[in-house]
């Protein structure tokens, strides 16, 4: 079945409603008075500052995919290739962040393959967890709930490295895929081997560090953002540990699957910030200024960016299969 704008638009009205009923539930569950007293602590000054952190946050995991097409012999111009990426966010709202393989959409037209486009998006993904692994170990360790948790996501990703470079997988899958009977078992195998296949070109030891180096460089920023934010509310949580304690959160928003781990970054973020004894209005306040100043604002950065490709006649259904 095509996939369309409409049904990409469709997670991000639907996460909206669900944000605004989560975000009015925590305020008034904490006090009303006391989380808008703390949020109205939070000056221009200091917004100004977390916006240009996440600016650099997004700018570096665009240099980081742009890296990641060169690798696979693609060179598409900066302009549409940092438009298509910042695109990619307005569609952040889905399960998994599957809308944000969009991008293969647009780079189609540049002969960048539908199984080149969604490679790159998985070893972004898989760059992302290894980088939130190396940024949480401090609040891993810092909280005994978590260490368990934190060992089996360490343990699983390791685990996957050889997975995607082993010869002896893919020979096993392309026989399967010889033996089928069934053309849609042969199709799908068949995408899964070329999945592995650009994936282990990008996760050769070089792009695999030059990956978890961008990476780290880019959600410091944002997890340095989030220690900024508790700063100015008044909190006197280390930078290690607010650190620690964002990437953990990140970590469980993934694992959850929820569209922007929507509800579960919330959640675990609240939770370990009660467990470090921060006022309840100061957790409130920093989560919501966190959250919108992170993931809302680039969903936000997203729907401008895609609204202007579509008036461009550069847009999504411009570049659907079969449409010219």
């Amino acid at each position: 079945m095509a996939l369309t704008a409409q049904r990409l638009i469709n997670p991000l009205v639907w996460s909206a409603i669900a944000a605004i009923i989560l975000y009015g539930i925590l305020v008034i569950a904490n006090g009303l008075p006391d989380v808008l007293a703390a949020a109205k602590s939070f000056g221009m000054a200091a917004w100004l500052v977390v916006i240009a952190l996440e600016l650099f946050n997004l700018t570096i995991r665009f240099i980081r995919w742009r890296y990641y097409l060169r690798q696979l012999g693609h060179s598409v111009p900066w302009k549409l290739s940092f438009a298509y990426y910042i695109g990619g966010f307005a569609f952040t709202l889905t399960p998994g962040r599957v809308g944000e393989a969009v991008r293969s959409f647009y780079l189609k037209r540049h002969q960048v393959t539908y199984g080149q486009s969604i490679s790159v998006l998985f070893v972004e993904r898989l760059t992302d967890v290894f980088t939130m692994i190396i940024l949480a170990l401090s609040g891993a360790y810092a909280f005994e709930n978590t260490r368990l948790p934190f060992f089996i996501v360490t343990a699983t990703m390791l685990l996957l490295l050889p997975l995607i470079h082993s010869t002896a997988l893919r020979h096993l899958l392309e026989r399967i895929s010889i033996k089928s009977s069934s053309a849609w078992l042969k199709k799908a195998v068949q995408h899964i081997i070329e999945l592995l296949k650009n994936s282990a070109q990008l996760l050769r030891s070089g792009s695999l560090y030059a990956g978890i180096a961008l990476g780290i460089a880019a959600f410091g920023a944002e997890g340095l953002a989030f220690y900024f934010i508790l700063q100015q509310l008044g909190s006197d949580l280390s930078m290690v540990i607010a650190v620690g304690i964002y990437a953990v959160s990140l970590l469980a928003g993934a694992a959850t699957f929820m569209p922007g781990g929507l509800g579960s970054i919330e959640a675990v973020m609240s939770l370990l910030l009660v467990l470090t004894g921060t006022q309840p209005a100061i957790i409130v306040a920093a989560v919501l200024i966190f959250r919108f100043s992170t993931l809302w604002f680039a969903v936000i950065l997203g729907i401008v960016m895609t609204s202007t490709l579509e008036m461009s006649g550069q847009g999504i259904g411009q570049s659907l299969p079969g449409k010219k």
